[in-house]
């Protein structure tokens, strides 16, 4: 099951990264009922050395409007500034946004300099996804997996899980 979820994730990652590439974080995030829409932000400034990022969602839940779906400003990671430097009110809609709806299990890939951020969860029920990031081999990861696992753990991952993890 894992080469039909996990390799398409990295052929996108290399084509987008173009270069010797690691996983820079991974995690689970549920989005409780009331919570409040996240600011705009983004996750990498195209001017870093950590630039290009991909950053994937793996939905647990359905996204919907009511439940917090991750909004995003489709050509936003073209321009040279960041939300914080553009705008007033980080929270409130942006005239260009899109949400991204889809059912549980659908995998979402986007470039990580795209202003973005989850909406308001306004439902009754949680809103949980798998989320994390590739960079260029060379970054700064915000996870330092070698430091979070044991010997044993490492010698049962296969040569392409120790790569991916910088191990």
């Amino acid at each position: 099951m894992t080469s039909i979820y996990f390799r398409p994730l990295i052929e996108a990652c290399c084509r987008v990264i173009g270069r010797p590439l690691k996983l820079s974080s991974f995690h689970a995030r549920t989005l409780r009922p009331h919570t409040p829409t996240e600011e705009l932000h983004v996750d990498v400034r195209r001017d870093s050395a950590d630039w290009p990022l991909l950053g994937f969602i793996l939905m647990i839940d359905e996204f919907r409007p009511d439940n917090g779906a991750t909004r995003f400003v489709p050509g936003s990671h073209c321009w040279t500034g960041t939300p914080a430097g553009n705008l007033a009110d980080l929270r409130a809609d942006h005239v260009g946004q899109v949400l991204a709806c889809a059912a549980a299990g659908s995998l979402l890939v986007f470039n990580g300099s795209v202003w973005h951020s989850h909406t308001a969860n306004v439902s009754s029920g949680p809103r949980r996804s798998l989320q994390g990031a590739f960079i260029p081999r060379g970054g700064r990861a915000w996870t330092d997996f070698a430091a979070r696992m044991t010997r044993d753990t490492r010698a049962r991952l296969g040569p392409v899980a120790q790569y991916v993890l910088s191990l």
